[in-house]
């Protein structure tokens, strides 16, 4: 479940370092088949530097092509 606390708020971080925690938290939810909350920080990590977080858009496409995994 996506944690509001770890939206990358961190005021001590630059944004380029918050779009980067972002994604990693994303990267972890998708592998653990969490593809709602993997979708919302990418999406998170995406509004935070836009131009720099190339990455979270590949990652957002892969979430979003792939299926989801069965349990």
């Amino acid at each position: 479940m996506l944690d509001d606390t770890k939206l990358g708020k961190d005021e001590h971080l630059d944004s380029k370092t918050r779009a980067r925690k972002l994604n990693n938290y994303g990267y972890v939810a998708m592998l653990r088949g969490d593809r709602e909350d993997a979708e919302r920080y990418f999406l998170a990590a995406i509004d935070t530097h836009p131009s720099f977080y190339a990455v979270a858009h590949k990652n957002l496409q892969t979430l979003r092509t792939s299926k989801p995994r069965t349990q």
